[in-house]
């Protein structure tokens, strides 16, 4: 493209000498806004495809020239185009990539635009833009801001997920010896369920760190061969939100190994907890799919279950995890189908979309 506009450069130039009527009524000012016109309508007809290529030859892969990037885009195209054209560029590069993109994006768009840019996140990418967005946006004002973000999570389909990047930014906020304060703050936020929301948010802040770095996880190194930390230390009240989270941190401590997370979801002693357990290895298994949000793959996921009621709540995390993803929301009513009795679709559905209130 560079080489094409370098040589219609030399074309024209050879007119402009080689014709002194034409370079009398043409100044060399008015030559140059013409080739600048010119390159500029090339680079804006160009297909989504090229534009992309030249996106990732910029950028190179490094999270900060992608924020810097974005940031040009937001102020030349303004946010709502910029985020449309994001969202546009990572629509194939599956949910798990395109979510720490959207990290990036949500970054960004702080810098650019401060609080008033908290409406231009969606929950595309199962709300990626929101998690860096809240994170950027608490550490700014701190928690007198609380209200404002809560109430836009309340305007959103599924404010559970929404919330849950609070959580993120509470804790980045307060730091890793102040948990408990991360979550008194989670708990002054209306919910409808304690599980997937604030609370969910810090603890996984807690055990992957990467609110201020989303291409840069830092996992929790665990206590010694105490496992169930946190969990069974802090408060029962946020027991569930905390073993909703504990399986992601295991599947990062032992790479994937399911039959160890499931046996450490087994060794929780509380069966309202332990059923929770299981529905977070049922969502972390769909997450860490590398063959995207696949309905026969996640529903075998959770056959290492131990016993029906596991199960169950194995199958209503996939289901959930399909859920509250708009790009394949219609494909959960299909994880409480196969091998489950009709009172355990129920069961499934019901506790499923219970945890999106």
């Amino acid at each position: 493209m560079r080489l094409y506009i370098k040589e219609r450069t030399h074309f024209l130039w050879g007119r402009l000498c080689g014709n002194n009527e034409f370079l009398s009524r043409l100044t060399l000012v008015g030559f140059f806004v013409i080739i600048v016109a010119y390159s500029l309508h090339i680079f804006h007809v160009m297909p989504l495809s090229i534009s992309t290529g030249l996106f990732h030859a910029q950028v190179a892969d490094s999270p900060v020239s992608e924020r810097r990037y974005w940031e040009r885009e937001i102020d030349e195209l303004g946010p709502e185009k910029a985020y449309q054209v994001f969202k546009d560029m990572y629509a194939k590069i599956g949910i798990t990539k395109a979510h720490t993109k959207a990290h990036i994006f949500g970054e960004a768009l702080f810098n650019k635009r401060g609080l008033e840019g908290a409406h231009i996140c969606d929950e595309a990418y199962n709300y990626g833009c929101y998690h860096s967005f809240f994170a950027k946006t608490i550490g700014a004002y701190g928690v007198s801001i609380l209200p404002i973000l809560s109430e836009e999570c309340g305007k959103k389909r599924n404010p559970g997920v929404c919330l849950h990047g609070i959580g993120h930014g509470l804790q980045w906020y307060f730091g890793d010896e102040h948990l408990l304060e991360s979550l008194s703050e989670c708990s002054k936020i209306p919910a409808k369920n304690p599980v997937v929301g604030c609370g969910s948010g810090v603890f996984m802040e807690y055990n992957m760190r990467n609110a201020e770095d989303p291409a840069l996880v830092q996992i929790r190194p665990p206590d010694g061969d105490h496992l169930q930390s946190p969990c069974d230390k802090v408060p029962r009240k946020y027991g569930q939100a905390c073993y909703f989270e504990q399986p992601r941190w295991w599947d990062q401590l032992f790479k994937h190994d399911y039959q160890k997370i499931r046996d450490l979801c087994e060794e929780v002693k509380d069966e309202s907890l332990r059923e929770t357990c299981f529905f977070g290895l049922g969502h972390i298994e769909v997450a860490t799919q590398k063959n995207g949000y696949d309905v026969a793959h996640a529903i075998a996921g959770c056959t290492l279950a131990p016993d029906r009621r596991a199960l169950v709540a194995c199958r209503s995390g996939v289901a959930w995890s399909f859920f509250v993803i708009p790009e394949v929301a219609e494909k959960y009513p299909l994880i409480c189908e196969e091998g489950l009795s009709v009172d355990e679709k129920s069961q499934c559905m019901n506790f499923a979309l219970f945890f999106n209130e």
